[in-house]
């Protein structure tokens, strides 16, 4: 019965030191939630797409390749050329030939890695695309407004009667792009 009671005096004194610090410090009641029991508060993240699965050492499988590629890469440059260089070279000599790894590991932006950003970033800067579609300029119309209606429906009404029974001519043949 004693060792009861001690319990439960070490439970009050641990909830009333609780309520003493969130009364000092103006802490809201949503960082220490306390009750006659105490629960543990776990944040859950809401976009679930997010999360991705760690294999090892809390680790996704990318980033373990990448670091072991990094590792691959970075520990015989230093060895090396620790003996020509001297340590403190070799070791930035190290560092500059892992980082590239290590960042092709850790970077991701909007779900993408990066070599697909840096895909998305290059095709943009070398070969830029060409848009296609052309909106009407409608306020040529407020502008001029009844001249080009009717210079347009001349042009139609010669297209119509000029070429009457013929194919269409093709600018450019078939299969090949502009």
């Amino acid at each position: 019965m004693g060792a009861v009671s001690e319990q439960n005096s070490s439970l009050l004194f641990c909830w009333l030191l609780l309520q003493n610090m969130q009364n000092e410090h103006n802490l809201p009641r949503k960082i220490f939630p306390v009750t006659a029991v105490s629960m543990a508060y776990i944040g859950i993240p809401r976009d679930l797409t997010k999360v991705k699965s760690k294999v090892a050492l809390n680790l996704t499988k990318r980033q373990l390749i990448c670091f072991s590629i990094a590792a691959a890469f970075g520990v015989p440059v230093y060895f090396l050329s620790r003996g020509a260089l001297g340590g403190s070279v070799a070791v930035f000599l190290m560092i500059g030939v892992m980082l590239p790894f290590f960042f092709f590991a850790m970077f991701e932006r909007d779900g993408q890695p990066a070599e697909k950003v840096l895909k998305l970033i290059l095709r943009h800067r070398l070969w830029p695309g060409v848009r296609p579609y052309r909106t009407e300029n409608l306020y040529l119309y407020l502008e001029k407004g009844d001249e080009i209606i009717a210079s347009e429906r001349q042009a139609s009404n010669r297209k119509t009667t000029s070429r009457a029974g013929k194919a269409p001519a093709r600018k450019h043949p078939a299969g090949k792009g502009r």
